[in-house]
């Protein structure tokens, strides 16, 4: 899809493709009159698709408003809204798709359009979280909707192997087009995991404040989009916690949206991004034959059995399309660790909390680095003079050469943060 603001600032979506000759119209430019113009020929194309000039035609008026009133001169246009932040298109470019246009977004999450206080409900964190990940569709949906791994998979960072101790996994009434329910005692208590299709998961632990909303959007063939969003209930007392200064610092860093990005968010998909990448392709060598492919004895995979069923039976599966955007189009081939892990590319360099954040850091490393230098030429100055090596200005000229060295380290280290952090299971202990 192209995507604009028009000239009153409404969103507008139609197919990424010019009618004339096929070439992608988000490669256009914005006119001022809000029309969107293709890059290769120059036709300008309204939020409805309809194509308003043909350069080529200047001169001659009938011929422009017989090519322009044409059906195939237009684009199709797509419905699009803006709400929690994100941009929902309706993927339906008939007249009743525009008729319904005003209709609340089947899974927005109708709490975060009124104000806190009047709902109860509040986002941490920065709100949505989002990145861009090398799996297909399916496969993150069913991950999302798997419990079962977390104690394992994301050990240390959302959960803790040795508390694992029989995880079951329930499913609540029947698995119907519109999703299903699941309940889960993952943590000891009771959960509930909902699935509302087509693509939103929600975790919501029973007796605690928080709760986890997670959309998954197929974007090419074996990629798909994650957008997480932590939700509080500002209903329930918050937790007592015990004061410290560690406490305080964290509470002060969580308050940061970078930071809850590389050290809370990253670290909980590259723990296992890899692991479903490689897994879709071994399924994939069965025909995508999940029943003959995965062995799942255990109570714990109810409700990957009853994902994998809403695909059978709703999502295209049965036609033995594989559900990405592109039903038959080959999926890609397999990506190194490093590529499918690739903090920068898949989030930091579309994200402005983390690509302001990765500035910064480099600024920081090469001023760092420039005062170590003045300061080392400045104790080398002071030794060619005959100054004293002893002398209190000499050691803090060192001192100096170190702190900015050490701080140099410091901040690469960071920097690492927002393009790449390799997760060794064998070493997370």
């Amino acid at each position: 899809m192209a995507l604009w603001r028009d000239s009153k600032g409404a969103w507008r979506a139609v197919e990424d493709r010019c009618p004339h000759r096929l070439a992608p119209l988000s490669e256009g430019r914005l006119e001022s009159d809000g029309t969107l113009q293709c890059a290769y020929h120059g036709w300008q194309f309204d939020g409805r698709g309809a194509c308003t000039h043909i350069p080529q035609l200047r001169g001659d008026d009938k011929a422009q408003q017989v090519a322009c009133a044409s059906r195939r001169s237009c684009v199709r246009a797509f419905p699009v809204q803006e709400v929690h932040g994100l941009l929902w298109v309706l993927p339906d470019s008939s007249e009743q798709a525009w008729e319904r246009a005003s209709e609340f977004p089947s899974m927005a999450l109708p709490g975060l359009t009124r104000p806190p206080a009047e709902s109860g409900l509040d986002v941490m964190g920065g709100g949505f979280f989002c990145r861009d990940l090398p799996i297909r569709f399916d496969t993150l949906c069913e991950n999302l909707f798997d419990p079962a791994h977390v104690h394992f998979a994301h050990h240390s960072i959302i959960g803790v192997r040795q508390i694992e101790n029989g995880t079951a996994v329930r499913l609540q009434g029947d698995v119907v087009a519109s999703g299903f329910e699941c309940s889960c005692n993952l943590y000891g208590g009771n959960s509930t995991i909902t699935f509302q299709a087509p693509g939103m998961s929600k975790f919501q632990p029973e007796g605690v404040r928080t709760s986890e909303v997670f959309y998954g959007v197929p974007t090419k063939p074996g990629w798909s989009r994650i957008y997480a969003v932590t939700l509080v209930d500002t209903r329930m007392p918050a937790p007592k916690r015990k004061f410290s200064l560690n406490s305080v610092l964290m509470r002060w860093l969580g308050s940061m949206t970078w930071f809850v990005h590389a050290f809370r968010k990253h670290p909980v998909l590259d723990s296992d991004t890899y692991l479903l990448h490689v897994q879709e392709r071994l399924l994939l060598e069965t025909g995508n034959d999940w029943k003959g492919g995965f062995y799942m004895p255990a109570p714990a995979d109810g409700s990957v059995v009853a994902m994998r069923r809403w695909f059978d039976e709703f999502g295209g599966a049965q036609q033995g399309a594989v559900p990405t955007c592109e039903p038959g189009t080959p999926m890609p081939a397999q990506m190194t660790k490093r590529q499918t892990i690739d903090r920068y590319s898949q989030h930091t360099a579309h994200c402005r909390h983390c690509s302001k954040a990765l500035r910064n850091t480099e600024r920081g490393m090469a001023a760092a680095a420039v005062a170590g230098v003045v300061a080392a030429v400045w104790l080398v100055a002071r030794a060619l003079v005959g100054a004293p090596l002893l002398a209190p200005a000499t050691a803090l000229g060192a001192a100096a050469v170190v702190a900015c060295g050490l701080l140099v380290r410091a901040l690469a280290g960071l920097r690492e943060q927002f393009r790449f952090v390799d997760f060794v299971h064998a070493f997370n202990n």
